[in-house]
């Protein structure tokens, strides 16, 4: 739910791989093109990127900081007629000044449709995301984002890792980093994940807002 990294990163819980339930079923309106192509978003090849974005300290004064990011996206084999679609996003730490919390928008969803894979069961209590399922093409997909993260005290490096359990024949993975301050943190603490699923232009990371985010598959 939230996107702060180190303490607030959004809903990054270390080393955390947990198993949910209570999947939310949707049914999309399907255009003739995707809405990747309709917001007019571009793939960016994996490596290096540099996020703009912000740094908060705990009186709440907040700097703007440029954050180097090396990322990756694999897949691999997950049980019979799934796999597992995995961004590892690796953040140079040592730019954030000494005392502030680094501040950046993750997030995973569907190109085809824009549907974002965060959704939380309303029944429930958990700390990850619950499965979510769409229909796109007269075809029913459900799939499930997860999130964990692991700091290196010795580099300085963040590794956040997002990853998306789905059908092996799925393509539709896409994945989002770019900027987030405090006043998108606290829309994002406060947002309604658990009533329905979201396009992700309805979320407070998005370019509409002026900024820069990038993408991902």
């Amino acid at each position: 739910m939230a996107k702060r990294i180190i303490t607030d990163t959004r809903r990054l819980i270390a080393g955390a791989v947990i198993t949910l339930f209570g999947t939310l079923f949707l049914t999309a309106c399907v255009a003739k093109t995707s809405f990747f192509e309709q917001k007019q978003l571009v793939i960016t090849p994996q490596g290096e990127v540099t996020i703009n974005t912000t740094a908060t300290d705990k009186d709440g004064n907040t700097v703007d900081v440029a954050e180097p990011v090396n990322v990756d996206i694999s897949e691999r084999a997950d049980q019979p007629g799934q796999k597992v679609v995995e961004a590892t996003f690796e953040m140079d730490m040592t730019v954030v000044p000494e005392g502030y919390n680094l501040s950046s928008w993750q997030l995973a969803f569907d190109r085809y449709t824009g549907i974002s894979f965060e959704y939380y069961d309303p029944e429930g209590e958990q700390e990850q995301p619950s499965p979510v399922s769409f229909e796109y093409n007269g075809q029913q997909i459900e799939v499930q984002m997860g999130y964990s993260t692991e700091y290196d005290e010795e580099t300085g490096i963040l590794t956040v890792v997002i990853y998306v359990v789905c059908p092996e024949d799925y393509d539709g993975t896409v994945f989002q980093i770019g900027y987030s301050d405090p006043s998108i943190d606290e829309a994002d603490a406060d947002w309604p994940y658990s009533e329905r699923l979201y396009t992700i232009d309805e979320l407070p990371g998005f370019d509409s807002n002026g900024h820069e985010y990038f993408y991902f598959c």
